[in-house]
């Protein structure tokens, strides 16, 4: 079995049978790795310049691939292909989502801390021109999964979330490839510019909650 012309969603259901097969797991697992790290570290990346410092992207991204490997594998549910690029975007998609799980976890635990946000379309020159985070005043302190349970809905955060997996921190842009925007405008039944408008929002409530938290309000 040549491992490399595998299809990703394979290589998750070879995952899913580590119990029968764990040689075959273990290289499927190195496989979609490969495959996928670029990606999932680039988003994670791009939320933590929404969110500020304070986050590892490297544990995340390995505790990303180690919830694929320990349990998520065995949950995944292929689609129909039209290609093994059309099944490597789903995968994508299903890693990109298990990684906003990981990163949701971790702001939660980091306890009261109120962290910096700014918008990604003004990115700094560089990560030492950004603000450090602070402590909150009176211990108010929101992050961000605790923004998304309280303003904003579970379409917006999949906005947001998919905007921060394309962000190029050189250019200060997310461009979303056009197959991905017309897969999740589908999803939500929107067109692209309600798309745009949503993303716009969602970014301003996010900064307007931390806002008032650091202020105390």
């Amino acid at each position: 079995m040549n491992i490399k012309q595998i299809r990703d969603d394979e290589l998750v259901g070879l995952i899913a049978e580590k119990k029968e097969d764990p040689d075959a797991a273990a290289d499927a697992w190195v496989e979609l790795r490969t495959r996928h790290v670029d990606f999932i570290y680039h988003g994670v990346l791009g939320a933590r310049n929404l969110v500020g410092h304070g986050i590892d992207i490297e544990d995340i991204v390995e505790r990303t691939f180690q919830e694929v490997y320990l349990k998520a594998a065995e949950t995944f549910r292929p689609g129909t292909y039209a290609d093994s690029d059309d099944a490597r975007r789903h995968v994508a998609g299903w890693l990109g989502a298990i990684a906003k799980n990981e990163l949701v976890e971790a702001i939660t635990s980091r306890g009261n801390k109120y962290v910096a946000v700014f918008d990604p379309e003004t990115t700094p020159e560089s990560e030492s021109d950004m603000a450090e985070p602070a402590e909150p005043a009176g211990g108010q302190a929101n992050h961000l999964a605790e923004v998304a349970k309280s303003v904003l809905s579970s379409d917006d955060l999949e906005i947001v979330w998919l905007k921060m997996q394309y962000y190029d921190a050189d250019t200060g842009k997310s461009q979303i490839p056009s197959e991905q925007l017309d897969a999740i405008c589908a999803q939500q039944g929107i067109s692209k510019d309600v798309f745009r408008q949503r993303y716009k929002r969602a970014l301003a409530t996010i900064e307007q909650t931390f806002t008032e938290v650091k202020q105390g309000t």
